[in-house]
């Protein structure tokens, strides 16, 4: 129960050095530097974010996002509310910067993350210093699948492909909270990992039969897809890396793709100009990736619909899929 001296009887979320008590009611903030305290009605599937305030003795302060409903990570989102709310505790909302590492090759998977409006991409490595994408992964799925399939390293790198927030939960914690117990969540993981195998799958085939130029487009409409953002920075020898190519030739498919109408690309900032022309040019590799995610969510998923928010739940409690 809220222990403030303005009396409120709900339970509270208090946040210090990032950290936070479950209960979904109100937020303690701290309006500035002196002792006294607000109380700030907050719903937790909001999820407030947090930052480290710049002076010493204070809690941490927890600054809610100006959209009313920011997005949630999907599958998270399609538990059932008791089993979110019993998760919730583990969870913690963090911002990963652009190129950042998550998992390294043949190192200890320490943690695992359910992105929210952040991509990763899982990087093969090969002894030449070559290196070529093989999957990615978003708001529609967890980094770290490898615990999940009783694993403790894997030899692939996984980066942070597009900057953004992702709910992190130790690899610990995890085996012990969802894989060790009866948890609806693990169901949908198996789902999940059953789509990204044949995204991986797919990516394989289209590497090696499919234009360069189409492949671009499939990646990119991959992207926005999970971020539903028209722009983002990424650089060109990134996009490389992740095509498996050398830079001139992703300019080479890019400028085409700009000449189009479809892109525009400017001081490593990506923009989407006309999503559904992209999709038309991409390979038909796209929607055979994509389909396998509309059976989890809905199609909807993809143009920011119910399932980006919370997806229905039956009477079982997962997400109803599309028929």
């Amino acid at each position: 129960m809220c222990s403030s001296s303005l009396g409120c009887d709900s339970p509270a979320i208090v946040c210090q050095a990032g950290k936070r008590e479950a209960g979904p009611a109100v937020m303690l903030l701290a309006p500035n530097q002196q002792a006294s305290w607000r109380v700030m009605a907050l719903n937790w599937d909001m999820g407030a974010a947090c930052r480290t305030p710049p002076y010493v003795g204070r809690p941490t302060i927890c600054t809610v996002p100006n959209q009313a409903r920011p997005q949630d990570n999907l599958l998270l989102a399609a538990i059932p509310t008791q089993e979110r709310n019993r998760l919730t505790p583990f969870l913690e909302l963090v911002d990963l910067e652009l190129g950042g590492k998550l998992i390294d090759p043949d190192q200890e998977i320490r943690n695992i993350f359910f992105p929210v409006d952040m991509i990763s991409s899982t990087i093969q490595e090969l002894s030449d210093g070559s290196s070529v994408e093989t999957g990615l992964m978003g708001v529609e799925g967890m980094i770290g699948i490898q615990v999940w399939l009783m694993q403790h390293t894997t030899p692939t790198r996984t980066i942070v492909q597009v900057a953004g927030r992702a709910f992190r939960m130790s690899a610990d914690v995890f085996r012990r909270e969802v894989m060790d117990k009866d948890s609806p969540l693990n169901s949908l993981l198996a789902s999940y990992i059953h789509a990204f195998l044949n995204m991986t799958g797919q990516t394989a085939a289209c590497n090696r039969l499919h234009e360069l130029e189409s492949r671009l487009a499939r990646w990119l409409c991959l992207v926005y897809d999970r971020v539903l953002r028209d722009e983002f920075f990424m650089r060109q020898e990134f996009l490389a890396m992740m095509l498996g190519v050398h830079r001139p030739a992703v300019t080479i498919a890019a400028n085409a793709l700009q000449d189009a109408g479809l892109i525009s690309y400017r001081r490593g900032y990506m923009r989407i100009a006309d999503i559904e022309r992209l999709r038309q040019s991409s390979c038909e590799c796209y929607a055979i990736i994509e389909t396998q995610f509309d059976k989890m969510f809905g199609s909807d998923w993809r143009q920011g619909g119910r399932a980006r928010g919370m997806p229905r739940e039956t009477k079982g409690g997962l997400s109803q899929p599309s028929a």
